[in-house]
């Protein structure tokens, strides 16, 4: 194509990249593949060694003669480290988990389920923690692949525009 009859030629712009709404789409899979470890399987499985590993920590320092009043807080810590690592589903199988072993060996009567509400009213900010957890760092996982997301795109378009510019050097 001649540009106003000054004889330079302009690239043909069928041979230019074109991003459709599957390559996004294809991008979007490539960005959301993660190693093997950080794959939804493995976070359940790891789930139940954590959780048993949170309640060791309160057996631990009760055979110290440590009086802990925040037996809860390693459960806390797990679901924090489940829901950084592994995401949402695994978390709530670990708030799950946690909830019915702080039940179970934490709450009176140690040893059974609670049915009674005076105690179940105790697990309730126990849960609304966990939950609030999980909910930060489901929000702090979407930006950040959001933001990854925008980078590949702004590198395509970069990519994109060096070809163009080199196509327009050429053309002249």
């Amino acid at each position: 194509m001649n540009v106003r009859g000054t004889g330079h030629q302009i690239p043909d712009r069928t041979t230019a990249p074109i991003y459709s709404r599957q390559h996004i789409q294809m991008r979007k899979r490539k960005l959301v593949r993660l190693p093997w470890w950080r794959q939804l399987p493995v976070g359940y499985i790891v789930t139940f060694p954590l959780v048993g590993l949170g309640l060791l920590i309160p057996f631990g320092l009760q055979r110290l003669g440590i009086d802990n009043a925040f037996l809860d807080t390693p459960f806390v810590l797990v679901t924090l480290i489940i829901a950084l690592i592994w995401g949402t589903e695994p978390a709530v199988l670990s708030i799950i988990l946690g909830t019915l072993a702080f039940d179970i060996y934490f709450l009176p009567p140690v040893g059974s389920l609670v049915h009674d509400w005076h105690a179940l009213l105790q697990l309730i900010p126990f849960v609304l923690a966990e939950i609030i957890i999980v909910v930060l760092a489901a929000q702090r996982e979407r930006g950040r692949r959001q933001i990854l997301f925008a980078r590949q795109e702004l590198e395509a378009y970069a990519g994109e525009l060096e070809w163009v510019n080199q196509e327009f050097e050429r053309a002249n």
